[in-house]
């Protein structure tokens, strides 16, 4: 245990000082003592307050700390730097009491100021999720969801009781809230353990509670390019996803696009195949953005990132289709100049979805080298040399047109197809002046 270093941090030290100076009793309880056991840093820290309102030890302990609020129903979360602090209502008279309305063993333990642990570690050491009390998900649902949040964040297991319980209780969901659904999904997507909680989920059915569609890619066999069905294959697309985004240090909101169009990318297969005997999936791709859409306009995501996640889900066959048939030099430009604003995630993309089918990756590897290199040689620059004010200057009969012939030459010109304001101007004399006046 790391109990030292936790009662010694500068932020808890204050804390604790300030307590025991006023002759306030505190405890601080649930994530951040079992991070402190298992020697995690924790940046979430929650404390119960016992012979004093908590949301005036929160008021005095904002302005000792220097810190901002936010109150909710039953707590108060202070801000100090890149520390949250809920200062929660003790769910009963002693702590006792408090530890056993908690969701998960691992969870239901206690510090107090001398740094004396309260509840049993049992479960921590055996790496065990298990539920404190009968009513614990009826309580609340999205517990249901932390069970496997937990397992993804800490590589446990549930506890077989725990996850049969989840099973029979798994319609509680359906009425649960969908930010509060979305939070603990995006949670359990970004964590390194996510594959054995998803395959968890597929095994207490929770996973087809959230999302009916999935059943059906559940054990559907892919063809030759994949060894495995396309459930799986779904979940070590989200596994590998998170660790390239973790190794690639990218930010929060490009982590949670690339891990949503993994969990969605496949899941239209299970519409797709079925016309044809399931010997392929042609157009799997707009089912699955059909099927996302459906969802993640429930969440609260802007709709800037839903608008990337569906183009991605789209397109994530093209740069594979692109290497096997050795597409030509202006088709991978064209290609670069409709996906350029998220380009570098329809890479990653790739490699993360092709890279499990254990299969050779030098057509895609060589396939991307070249879209690099072009990338680098377009002239986006170009795109300033022909406007609307242009088009006005010509005899173009029909307004409506405007948006087509600005997209066509703005390609050419970023491409390199066109090289000067001249050469546009002909190109539309001769494309879209003359043929129609003939």
């Amino acid at each position: 245990m790391n109990l030292n270093k936790f009662l010694n941090d500068n932020l808890i030290y204050q804390i604790i000082s300030f307590s025991k100076k006023i002759n306030i009793d505190i405890y601080f309880v649930g994530g951040c003592v079992r991070d402190t056991i298992l020697g995690i840093k924790s940046h979430d820290i929650d404390i119960v307050p016992f012979g004093i309102d908590y949301r005036e030890f929160s008021k005095i302990l904002k302005k000792k700390l220097n810190a901002s609020a936010v109150p909710f129903k039953d707590n108060v979360r202070l801000y100090v730097n890149n520390t949250v602090i809920d200062v929660s209502k003790p769910r009963g008279e002693t702590i006792s009491d408090d530890l056993q309305k908690r969701d998960f063993t691992i969870n239901n333990l206690a510090m107090d100021k001398n740094g004396n642990i309260i509840g049993d570690t049992t479960d921590i050491d055996k790496r065990l999720i298990k539920h404190v009390y009968e009513e614990v998900f009826q309580d609340d649902p999205i517990r249901i969801l932390r069970a496997f949040r937990f397992a993804s964040q800490l590589g446990f297991q549930i506890d077989i009781e725990t996850l049969n319980k989840i099973y029979h209780e798994k319609e509680l969901l359906k009425n649960a809230p969908n930010e509060r659904i979305y939070d603990e999904i995006i949670k359990l997507l970004k964590r390194n353990y996510n594959f054995n909680a998803l395959k968890m989920m597929q095994q207490s059915e929770v996973l087809f509670i959230l999302y009916p569609e999935f059943k059906k890619i559940e054990g559907l066999p892919q063809g030759k390019y994949h060894k495995d069905c396309a459930l799986t294959h779904t979940f070590k697309v989200v596994e590998l996803m998170q660790f390239m985004a973790e190794k690639l240090n990218l930010s929060d909101q490009t982590k949670n696009i690339l891990l949503l169009t993994a969990l969605f990318h496949d899941v239209g297969k299970g519409f797709t195949g079925e016309k044809n005997n399931y010997k392929n999936f042609i157009g799997h791709e707009i089912e699955s953005v059909k099927i996302a859409k459906k969802y993640l306009t429930k969440y609260p995501i802007n709709k800037n990132q839903i608008n990337t996640i569906l183009l991605l889900i789209e397109n994530h066959t093209k740069i594979r289709i692109y290497s096997t048939e050795t597409a030509r030099d202006n088709t991978l430009k064209k290609f670069i100049y409709k996906h350029y604003p998220y380009l570098e995630e329809l890479i990653l993309f790739t490699l993360a979805d092709n890279l499990t089918k254990g299969k050779s990756m030098e057509p895609i590897y060589q396939t991307i080298i070249r879209i690099r290199e072009f990338a680098k040689l377009m002239h986006w620059e170009r795109k300033n040399l022909i406007t609307g004010h242009d088009l006005m200057q010509l005899p173009i009969e029909d307004k409506k047109m405007f948006s087509t012939i600005l997209n066509d030459v703005h390609e050419k010109l970023v491409i390199g197809v066109l090289n000067s304001k001249d050469e546009a101007i002909k190109y539309i004399k001769s494309q879209y002046i003359i043929q129609k006046q003939s």
